[in-house]
């Protein structure tokens, strides 16, 4: 079992980045259908890079008791 984690990061935008990326993000959501998700992915991946990064936590998350009873009943029921 694994940690949930938390990154936190920033970088500074000029005015020509922010504008661009929020068309971007403005038109992906827009977007009706399975290419909404991507288009949406892809607008944040412009932010996504050259990140000052200020800190990571790590937090054990353990399942409250039944919920692994009530996942596996929703994957036999094939509900995803």
């Amino acid at each position: 079992r694994g940690l949930r984690t938390l990154v936190v990061a920033f970088r500074k935008l000029s005015i020509t980045e922010y504008d661009k990326f929020t068309r971007a993000a403005e038109r992906a959501r827009q977007v009706i259908g399975a290419e909404r998700a991507q288009r949406i992915d892809k607008a944040y991946h412009m932010l996504e890079n050259n990140l000052t990064l200020l800190g990571v936590t790590g937090v054990e998350d353990r399942l409250q008791e039944g919920v692994e009873e009530t996942l596996e009943s929703l994957r036999v029921a094939g509900i995803k």
